[in-house]
């Protein structure tokens, strides 16, 4: 659309329907790209549609626990009810009381989940520690300290990537401690243009990058190395 302007989808009654969206972003916007809500929440409603524990039952019943806790039925749930609407939804689904309802396994481009954290900390890195960019930190006592930018959906994924640094690093896999990564162009996946895990993308998008990473950080320390020892670069090995 003109003025970089994007179209979002999805009128009302099942119509579709174009709509002037000159956010920036074709389609799911990084978490905390707008302000939060009075309660410090983010992206509570539209981008994605958030997940809740609810099994979904039409009409809502006055049954449903009113303390917070989910609503569960005896037997199997085929679907939870999701809420928020997304930045694909027509605009009158975009609030917390509209109901959508999706299978457990469901993956979409509009799906997602929030999560609430109190009283937590990402693990600090030492303040001697030599950093190599946003996802390597060595400590003094030689512990690697490696930001993982993917998030683990239960295929290994975390690991796999921390073995491709440890392994250009020549480095102790037991002095190894993955960290979360937060919200940050740093951990864009190169392949997918954003920050993102998903499409069985994360190893191929991040392999390259991720052992040029550890390969250039292999290089400085045995630069460093020789520089303090007086001896040449070539004498020097991991």
């Amino acid at each position: 659309m003109a003025d970089g302007a994007l179209a979002v989808f999805g009128g009302a009654g099942g119509m579709a329907a174009a709509v002037p969206c000159r956010d920036g972003f074709a389609g799911v916007a990084p978490v905390g790209s707008y302000p939060p809500n009075v309660f410090g929440l983010y992206d509570m409603i539209g981008n994605v549609w958030e997940w809740t524990q609810d099994c979904y039952v039409a009409p809502y019943p006055a049954s449903a626990p009113r303390d917070g806790r989910a609503y569960e039925v005896a037997g199997e749930c085929p679907r939870r009810a999701v809420r928020g609407g997304s930045w694909i939804s027509a605009a009158f689904r975009n609030r917390v009381t509209w109901r959508g309802r999706d299978p457990e396994d469901q993956m979409l481009h509009g799906l997602g989940a929030g999560v609430l954290a109190l009283g937590f900390g990402f693990p600090a890195r030492a303040q001697e520690s030599a950093g190599f960019g946003a996802m390597i930190a060595i400590a003094p006592d030689g512990a690697v300290h490696f930001t993982c930018p993917s998030s683990e959906m239960g295929q290994g994924t975390q690991e796999t990537l921390a073995r491709l640094v440890a392994e250009e690093l020549d480095c102790d896999w037991a002095r190894m401690q993955v960290l979360l990564p937060w919200a940050d162009r740093a951990f864009i996946n190169p392949g997918m243009g954003k920050q993102m895990t998903a499409n069985s993308a994360t190893t191929v998008g991040y392999f390259l990058p991720l052992r040029r990473a550890g390969a250039a950080a292999r290089m400085m320390l045995m630069q460093a190395g020789a520089g303090r020892g007086g001896v040449a670069g070539e004498q020097v090995s991991a």
